[in-house]
């Protein structure tokens, strides 16, 4: 297992030919630089072509390579001709980039200072104040399964899928001075490489491998920068070749008073891990170490029931137009562009999750079994794992990038809101919350009427959610063929939740600050 970091000159070849004395000059300059930072930390795996590809045991220190490498390139004495070359070569993109920074400046809302701060250069006898000097160059960071190999020369080389991917990324670059690195990277990292860093997530992107011949995985990519530069993030453009799965950040859903904030998550993780404990004979021991556990510490529902949970919640969200925000084991907040999408999504979310291919041992246990309809009906209303949801729409903050994820994250209100309303719900329910006046539930009955097909609306009457003002009237929403779902007759609306004490830290600051204890319920 290794990280790969491989990067590149933007406008190599043009350069060359405006200037081959000059570029060579600046070339042996960024080479210069490149075995600087290498020092003893990663392996030259050599180059091809002007990419240059390297090669660490250790994520963190790749990271800090890449980092380190956008600043250090400022600082650094280049021809004096080489920023004007630079910039006429660039002077063609102006409006691409202007259009980026209007896309994306909205993001930056939250430390607006800190996007402003650039690095003072030496330039001859000066010194300058700029985002920009010298070479542009892109960087690309990927890690997995390698197989290796020493050549007779005592030259390491490395092959494998992760190898054509991470020249996939970095192929899909089109703005110099970017660091894009895979979901897998950051997993692997430690917080300190990325403390002084800008993240921005760009989706899920479909990589291509075998020199572009075959489709490749589907990979999360987040693009990077040093908290000093974090202002070029709104003028890189969008990447090329590596079509989106899944929408940046920059595209997130945030047409005021319309956003819908949708919180959603598996109940009874700890029981069901109990459970398969019991199927699989394990020890009482390992049973009862489920009480001081974590999520990350449930290994069978790691193994039996959050990949499925994942593949299948996630594959229509961007279909109906959401938004991941947040997601950690077996919890998700999503924003969508309007309430009927959101309703759309959920309804159709529970009956997916039903038809999975889940595991028989998951089947099994008691907090995920099969059960049909009452009155001896044939088809089932509740199979596999439960999962509840709460959906609310109205008055949002603001809108930013969330600084260890790189993903919009939103702030207000209605983030307190919808979270009450999940945590009101028991498995397998779907809730909405209206203000309580008649006139606005009636609108929004009509609404769902109107835009969201097959769905049953049931009035569950206006509740006071805790830490909420004013009374709120919840609507339970579902697929007509699951309306005949039993629930508790009253909404769970106190804090501690009891039925288990999986923390999920919402990180959203004051607005939401409140809900931070939520705790899963069934």
């Amino acid at each position: 297992y290794a990280c790969f970091l491989f990067c590149s000159i933007q406008n190599h070849a043009e350069l060359q030919e405006r200037s081959k004395m000059v570029m060579s000059q600046a070339i042996q300059i960024y080479q210069q630089c490149l075995r600087k930072l290498l020092n003893k930390s990663g392996y030259d795996m050599g180059s091809e072509g002007d990419m240059s590809m390297y090669v660490f045991q250790n994520p963190n220190h790749a990271l800090h390579f890449a980092l380190s490498l956008q600043t250090l390139l400022l600082e650094l004495a280049w021809p004096d001709t080489l920023d004007k070359d630079i910039d006429i070569l660039m002077s063609s993109r102006h409006e691409e980039t202007l259009a980026m920074e209007e896309a994306t400046n909205f993001l930056l809302i939250e430390d607006e200072m800190k996007y402003e701060r650039t690095t003072s250069v030496q330039i001859g006898t000066a010194t300058k104040t700029k985002s920009w000097h010298g070479l542009r160059v892109k960087v690309a960071l990927h890690c997995g399964e390698v197989t290796s190999r020493q050549e007779s020369n005592g030259r390491m080389v490395y092959s494998g899928t992760v190898v054509d991917e991470t020249k996939s990324i970095l192929n899909a670059i089109t703005s110099g001075g970017q660091v894009v690195c895979s979901d897998e990277v950051l997993s692997m990292a430690f917080e300190e490489p990325l403390a002084d860093a800008s993240l921005l997530h760009l989706g899920r992107c479909k990589l291509h491998t075998n020199g572009g011949n075959d489709s490749g995985r589907e990979i999360d990519l987040v693009s990077l920068s040093p908290n000093v530069l974090a202002k070029r993030q709104t003028q890189f453009l969008p990447l090329h070749g590596v079509p989106a799965v899944t929408p940046p950040a920059y595209l997130c859903p945030r047409a005021l008073p319309n956003t819908t904030l949708v919180f959603y998550s598996l109940t009874n993780l700890k029981l069901t891990e109990t459970q398969l404990l019991k199927r699989t004979s394990r020890t009482a021991q390992a049973s009862a170490a489920l009480l001081h556990s974590s999520a990350s510490e449930l290994n069978l529902v790691n193994k039996l029931v959050l990949p499925t949970f994942k593949e299948v919640s996630e594959s229509s969200i961007w279909e109906h137009g959401g938004y991941i925000a947040e997601k950690q084991a077996g919890f998700y907040l999503l924003a969508f562009h309007t309430p009927a999408k959101a309703i759309n999504w959920a309804i159709h979310c529970q009956r997916k999750l039903m038809g999975a291919e889940w595991k028989p041992l998951v089947l099994q246990t008691d907090s995920c079994c099969e059960i049909g309809m009452a009155q001896g009906g044939s088809n089932n209303i509740f199979r596999g794992p439960r999962v509840k949801m709460g959906i609310s729409w109205g008055d949002l903050q603001a809108v930013s990038l969330h600084s260890k994820s790189g993903r919009a994250a939103y702030y207000g209100p209605t983030v307190n809101l919808a979270a009450r309303v999940e945590a009101a719900a028991s498995g397998g329910q779907v809730l909405i919350s209206t203000p309580s006046e008649p006139a606005q539930v009636k609108t929004v009955k009509a609404m769902i009427e109107t835009e969201v097909p097959n769905c049953s609306v049931v009035d569950l009457g206006s509740v006071q959610l805790k830490g909420i003002s004013g009374m709120k009237q919840i609507l339970q929403v579902a697929l007509i063929e699951l309306s005949t779902r039993p629930f508790p007759k009253s909404l769970s609306l106190d804090e501690p939740y009891p039925m288990d004490d999986i923390r999920v830290n919402l990180d959203m600051n004051n607005d939401v600050s409140s809900c931070t204890s939520l705790k899963l319920v069934g």
